[in-house]
């Protein structure tokens, strides 16, 4: 069950002192008929909608004003399965003279029924509700009590409530006037249908609050695919104390840390200055320690982040039996995260896909920030990739070809400037892969012994001890990228950029791996 379960859309606090900025920001976009005109800005902890109204000549009912609030500002598409209702406080400047509808923008209504407007609505009505004021007055709005209009009859294409909720992009705000003139319709004359009795309004609101539903669920919360009785193959139970996994692979750290010695990175708007330390405990757990932060030169969008990865061996790919993949487990605990971290973003790499198109699944931090965390089970279909994929890189998730798996702490904000830092740690444990005991037969049967070797970094010297029956080493990154591979040699000459990196050694498809760090 999840720690909390009402999803509070925003609390304003960014300034956004116009129409653009709203949008940017906050996902606030305002409609409007022709003749009318509208406004919107947000900040102090309220948004605030202006409108003007009236009517497109002598056509009835035409003088139609609203607000669209996106979910997030990205405009993605959440299921809101299980809510239960909405509230929000709000305050007009002019007595609305028909009604205060409210109803979700959803990819489930037609083209032609979202302009329509012929959706499923709650619409506030009563002479105090309506009236002009500067007091905040609260709605409270209950999902069973959204309805299509009474005065339509719904198409054959009109969706199921339940279906609209599966795919909600936004919420919709519509102060209602009512008509004093006559005019036409359809070519018919109509009473009372033009000339609108509202001329202008302001609207404020605040407190949006979706009830019953999470802004992240949980993904697979009945755990389907890591049954009891499915056979798994173990990744790693941390239980050896070091940083190997049972794959082949090895665990590290990676941020999105700009190199000084690239000039493009001042201007990459995912570079930050974000640090992590990785530590593993032989009790049977690993976990990263991370401080976010979004500024490298200046603030960047999309920084902010810190991952801890793991990698298959070589980078390579399991063998055929990971085609049999139901899930990927493993106990997830937080601590210590801030507000501003939002989840966790469990993701798989697959070979040939970018990364910044990799498939993934968000793990919300109040889930599993509990006394000893909390199970994950993330199935093939659970993992997707982001909304903003584009199509040319669209690709099924495929489990024969999945290389690595990360775990990465971001802040959720990419628009507010305020937001800046962010401290997050998590600790992993007990990670598998479920479907098949066999998935590592052929690549990597079990964890062979490795002689334990030292390693010190001079002035463009890596000196070695220690490295007998280890027959080669890879300097990779943090970020799991192999720099050059050498022989073992007492020293080696070695030239490398200020930073920290991986030193892996190798025999017979057993490694063991040591950190060293350039300082000069």
């Amino acid at each position: 069950m999840s720690a909390h379960a009402d999803w509070v859309l925003s609390d304003y606090a960014t300034t956004a002192a116009d129409s653009l900025s709203a949008a940017d920001i906050y996902g606030l976009q305002v409609f409007k008929n022709p003749a009318s005109t509208a406004s919107v800005t947000a900040g102090t902890g309220s948004a605030v909608f202006k409108a003007t109204y009236a009517s497109d000549g002598t056509e009835g009912y035409t003088a139609n004003v609203g607000l669209l609030h996106a979910l997030t500002p990205d405009w993605a598409e959440h299921d809101l399965t299980g809510i239960t209702g909405v509230t929000f406080e709000y305050k007009n400047s002019a007595k609305i003279t028909d009604a205060l509808a409210f109803s979700f923008g959803s990819a489930a209504y037609s083209d032609a029924i979202a302009k329509a407007g012929t959706v499923f609505e709650n619409a506030i009505t009563g002479t105090a509700a309506l009236a002009s004021g500067t007091t905040w007055k609260t709605a409270s709005l209950g999902i069973l009590d959204f309805a299509p209009p009474k005065w339509w009859t719904p198409s054959a294409d009109f969706p199921e409530k339940a279906d609209v909720l599966k795919a909600v992009k936004n919420v919709q705000f519509a102060p209602k006037t009512l008509y004093s003139g006559t005019g036409t319709q359809n070519g018919k004359t109509c009473e009372k249908c033009v000339g609108p009795d509202m001329t202008a309004i302001t609207l404020e609101i605040r407190n949006v609050t979706l009830q019953g539903v999470n802004k992240i669920n949980w993904p697979n919360p009945t755990n389907i695919g890591c049954e009891p009785t499915t056979e798994f193959t173990k990744v790693d139970d941390f239980a050896d104390g070091n940083t190997n996994n049972l794959l082949g692979g090895y665990w590290y750290t990676f941020t999105d840390s700009g190199n000084p010695a690239v000039a493009a990175d001042l201007a990459d708007k995912s570079k930050g200055s974000s640090k992590a330390e990785m530590a593993v405990d032989a009790s049977g757990s690993i976990s990263m320690t991370a401080s976010l932060n979004k500024t490298y030169g200046t603030w960047h969008d999309y920084a902010g982040w810190a991952s801890l990865g793991m990698g298959f061996a070589g980078d390579g790919t399991l063998n055929a039996e990971s085609a049999k993949l139901t899930a990927i487990s493993f106990i997830i605990m937080g601590a210590n995260i801030d507000k501003t971290v939002e989840a966790i973003n469990f993701k798989a790499t697959m070979s040939g896909v970018h990364d910044t198109a990799l498939h993934q699944v968000a793990l919300p931090v109040p889930d599993m920030s509990v006394e000893g965390g909390r199970m994950a089970c993330i199935r093939p279909e659970d993992l997707k990739q982001a909304s903003y994929t584009a199509a040319a890189h669209k690709v099924p998730f495929d489990a024969t070809k999945m290389t690595k798996l990360a775990w990465e702490a971001k802040i959720a904000d990419q628009k507010s400037k305020t937001i800046n830092t962010a401290a997050a740690s998590i600790l992993i444990s007990d990670v598998r892969l479920h479907g098949s005991a066999l998935m590592l037969a052929g690549t990597r049967d079990r964890k062979a012994k490795v002689t334990g070797f030292s390693v010190r970094a001079g002035e463009g010297v890596l000196s070695l001890s220690g490295y007998q029956g280890i027959q080669g080493f890879d300097v990779v990154t943090l970020d799991g990228k192999k720099v050059t591979s050498f022989a073992p040699a007492a020293t080696v000459a070695l030239s490398l950029p200020r930073g920290s990196y991986f030193l892996v050694g190798k025999r017979e498809g057993a490694s063991l791996t040591k950190s060293f760090t350039i300082v000069r």
